[in-house]
């Protein structure tokens, strides 16, 4: 079943290319009786592939091996996709929000300086 998620991870990146702010917003937030925040689905998805029990990604880099790199890369470059330019934006967002984007973000920092290792 993990298989079948880089290429949905893919596909969810591509959907916010060239910085779609209307499908970033989408991905939160949909209008329908049942809204699901794929932005937060996907940064549990990669606390869960890491094999993280704590919930913190400061750990993250103790979790990455050969067997899943591949899907943690794809999932870092996805989330980053959502975030792309929301400077001004991610003022108004909603405070959970804005510190899982932030979590977001220092993980691909440190996996950053993991692959130049």
């Amino acid at each position: 079943e993990v298989v079948l998620m880089q290429p949905i991870l893919r596909f969810l990146q591509l959907l916010c290319e060239n910085h779609n702010y209307d499908l970033q917003n989408f991905l939160r937030n949909q209008t329908d009786k049942n809204s699901y925040n794929v932005v937060s689905e996907t940064l549990m998805f990669l606390d869960c592939i890491c094999g993280s029990t704590t919930g913190d990604l400061g750990l993250l880099g103790l979790y990455i091996n050969e067997h899943n790199v591949a899907l943690v890369n794809q999932t870092l470059e996805t989330l980053t996709e959502y975030c792309q330019d929301h400077a001004m934006k991610i003022k108004t967002m909603h405070r959970s929000y804005c510190w899982q984007e932030w979590k977001a973000e220092v993980t691909v920092k440190m996996l950053n300086e993991f692959s130049i290792i």
